[in-house]
């Protein structure tokens, strides 16, 4: 079971879903959207996990993290 769901909201209201564990990855987005590309951090995600970012830095309307062990809700920074 995937801990995480992050939840894209594009300009045109469609919604990407991913479900992932990997705590890198939203981090990463996050840092992406407030810094520079980490380029070795880059190299070690996933192809699906590329596009993800990709739309999150695509201007969305919004980014959700749902964590489904504590329960919580975060948004990211758009």
């Amino acid at each position: 079971m995937s801990r995480y769901t992050i939840i894209i909201t594009s300009k045109d209201c469609r919604r990407l879903h991913f479900r992932t564990n990997n705590e890198t990855l939203i981090l990463f987005m996050y840092e992406c959207f407030t810094r520079s590309l980490n380029v070795p951090v880059a190299q070690s995600l996933t192809l699906e996990e590329m596009i993800i970012v990709d739309a999150y830095l695509d201007d969305p309307q919004c980014c959700e993290i749902n964590d489904s062990l504590t329960n919580q809700s975060l948004q990211l920074p758009v």
